[in-house]
């Protein structure tokens, strides 16, 4: 979902990252023998992290400073009673800066941009969600992952969509491969990305795929390193697609057009890099590269210089009393 990116994970209480800058995208680490994107100018660094959190009773979204580094109090907090805030999991920033999450067992929520204290939604769309576990937009079409042991789903809803509406499109049944999606990512075309948690794999669906449709493409297999792909970002500048692995600590990336069993483009990994548990990550317009990461169910951002490769350490660790932060992360 580049340009902008946002998502989440699943755990109760978890949080969603997401950064804003005015022309953000994904980058990342480590190539087997192959270069990263050069960075990018620095005034498309982004200039915010944003996440969802919550556990019943207490959500919230909050922004800090995308430079910030140590234990920083929030700039802003979205929450109160009339958010409709419920456990929220994802978060995705429009390119405008409208913030948009879902709660984890119901409602897409959309705020308006710079939105901070008890406000109310400006979109709010119900429909048969069951287990939200990300959100992604392109063109004001909205796309969710629908996981729960019934049945794995990405739902699709139309621009205008609001108020208690079915989707437009279900994208579900087996000839999908969706196996638990975790998190989805729309490319400049319109294009969908999936991150299949217990499958280890990623699938591409069309733009306007519906029902029991086979994937574009799928990336599979022993030679991609993914292991429990949590979150991914597509950074359509660079043509590439940057997943969290939560069950290796590491982050992979692949062109956009790969497919099957196949090496990763870039890899980010190792003790020095201070991955762990992964839920997120996110790249933003510098090439600065930023990871979502817990340990004994405490949170933190990792972020990486751009062209960072290998067991390299990070720039900023946000981390502290004041920063839970447990979830996905996405950039503006």
């Amino acid at each position: 979902m580049r340009t902008s990116d946002f998502r989440t994970i699943g755990h109760i209480g978890a949080v969603t990252l997401l950064l804003c800058c005015s022309a953000c995208s994904i980058s990342l680490s480590r190539a087997p023998m192959q270069s990263l994107p050069a960075a990018r100018e620095l005034s498309n660094r982004a200039k915010h992290i944003y996440f969802a959190w919550g556990t019943k009773g207490n959500s919230q979204i909050r922004s800090y400073p995308a430079t910030a580094d140590g234990d920083v109090a929030p700039k802003t907090v979205i929450a109160g009673s009339n958010t409709k805030l419920d456990v929220p999991f994802p978060a995705y920033v429009t390119p405008t800066g409208a913030i948009f999450t879902c709660n984890l067992f119901g409602r897409i929520l959309g705020f308006s941009a710079g939105a901070h204290g008890d406000v109310p939604p400006i979109r709010d769309i119900g429909g048969p969600l069951r287990v939200c576990r990300s959100v992604a937009m392109h063109a004001g079409i909205v796309a969710t992952a629908d996981t729960n042991y019934a049945r794995s789903a990405v739902l699709v809803w139309g621009p205008r969509a609001s108020g208690e509406v079915k989707p437009t499109r279900t994208i579900s049944g087996k000839a999908t491969k969706l196996h638990e999606p975790y998190d989805v990512a729309f490319d400049s075309g319109g294009a969908i990305y999936v991150a299949n948690y217990s499958g280890d794999s990623i699938t591409v669906y069309a733009r306007d795929a519906n029902g029991n449709a086979n994937p574009l493409r799928r990336i599979f297999g022993g030679l991609t390193g993914l292991r429990s792909p949590s979150a991914l970002a597509v950074d359509n500048n660079a043509g590439l697609l940057y997943v969290a692995n939560s069950g290796r600590n590491a982050i992979t990336a692949y062109r956009l057009s790969q497919s099957g069993s196949v090496k990763p483009a870039a890899l980010l990994a190792g003790s020095d890099t201070l991955l762990s548990s992964l839920d997120a990550v996110a790249v933003d317009g510098a090439g600065y590269v930023y990871a979502g990461n817990r340990i004994g169910g405490k949170g933190y951002i990792t972020v990486y210089a751009p062209g960072s490769q290998g067991n390299v350490k990070p720039v900023q660790v946000i981390k502290g009393d004041k920063v839970d932060l447990r979830g996905h992360i996405a950039v503006k």
